[in-house]
């Protein structure tokens, strides 16, 4: 069971590619997924979602979005409110109302 929220309707994890971030082969993984699975060429055309300084400053290096979010010590609402900034999701988004 995961933990992401329902608007998150896309997910990898890097533990079933075996392999482990920040390794280049984690990131280097991810990105030929996503190129291959939606045409995704451009590293800004990625989000982050990690719990973890190290992986949030590699995927920066990679000019990728990032959010730092750790679901045990962060409520969803931080999470909603980092997604409206970034304009993932719409302004008017209201996690209640789900």
């Amino acid at each position: 069971e995961h933990y992401l929220p329902t608007c998150c309707t896309e997910y990898f994890f890097s533990y079933d590619q075996n392999c482990c971030k920040p390794t280049q082969e984690a990131f280097d993984k991810f990105f030929e997924f996503v190129k291959n699975k939606y045409d995704i060429f451009y590293p800004f055309q990625i989000l982050l979602i990690d719990d973890q300084d190290k992986n949030i400053s590699m995927s920066r290096e990679k000019q990728w979005y990032s959010i730092k979010y750790i679901n045990w010590n962060s409520k969803e609402e931080y999470l909603i409110d980092e997604l409206k900034k970034l304009g993932i999701i719409s302004k008017e988004f209201d996690l209640g109302k789900i």
